[in-house]
This record gives structure tokens, sequence and C-alpha cells, in this order.
């Protein structure tokens, strides 16, 4: 991971966030709001940010992937622990089951593609685990009954 250019512009700017009144917010009075000022210390060559549903399919994305490493690294052993983790800890739709049982009803292989593609466009820490990729080429799932 690196830090992204426009905190260093920033920070030279001195907008150094709520000790100083300023950074991505304006902080006055006791109230925070945007600071609209803040977009001319973007990098004008960096494309826009993705749309919402990209980011939800990105952050849902490499939360199976992680998920799915839990099981490879042998952190648990039953995808119904990390599923029931993920829920109960950090949030993950209960009506989905978990990542691992979203990934089933998508298919393995799907996520393995995505993950793949969005690799290719976004950097190296979205490339699918080796469980993902070895489960894509045999149809294996993570639960027997989905």
């Amino acid at each position: 991971m690196h830090v992204p250019g426009v905190l260093n512009r920033m920070l030279a700017a001195g907008l150094l966030g709520k000790k100083s009144g300023r950074g991505f917010y304006i902080h006055e009075k006791g109230k925070t709001g945007p600071n609209p000022g803040a977009i001319k210390y973007r990098d004008p060559t960096a494309t826009s940010p993705p749309d919402r549903l990209s980011m939800q399919r990105r952050m849902v994305l490499l939360m199976v992937n992680e998920a799915a490493r839990c099981i490879e690294e042998k952190v648990v052993a039953d995808p119904a622990d990390v599923d029931f983790g993920m829920i109960m800890g950090a949030g993950f739709a209960p009506f989905r089951g978990g990542p691992l049982r979203y990934a089933d009803t998508l298919g393995v292989a799907m996520i393995t593609n995505a993950l793949t593609e969005e690799a290719g466009q976004s950097g190296p820490h979205f490339a699918p685990c080796q469980l993902l990729q070895e489960m894509s080429q045999t149809s294996r799932k993570f639960y027997a009954d989905s």
C-alpha cells in the first residue's frame, strides 16, 4: 500500500484535518461538512472514482477472497465458521449467508473471473487466492448443499 499523492499535497498546503479545521472536511463552530476546495489537490491525471455499484462489487469480492483465504490458510476448518464470523463480526449481509455461501450462490468460477479481471484493472491485491482458483477449475463449492 502507498500513501495517495493527494494526501501529501494536502499536508503540504496545511490541510491537516480536524486540528487545522480543514482537510477533506471543514470543521467550524462544532459543525463538519465536506470541503469543496479539496478537489483541487486531486491528481489531474487520475481517473474518476468508480461508481457506487462498482465499489460495492469490489468490496464484496475482496471479502470473498479473504474468507476463502482463511480456509486456504487453515485459520478455520469450516466455511460456516468464516461466514458466521463475517456476518456477526463484520456485518456481512445475513440474507446472503456469508461471503462463502454467497460465492457458492454466484459460482466460484464467476467470483474467480471477476477477481482476475479486477486484478488486471486495479492491482494484484485483487488476485484470487489459490483455493478459489483450484475450486474454479474443479467446479467445487464451499458447501455441499448449495
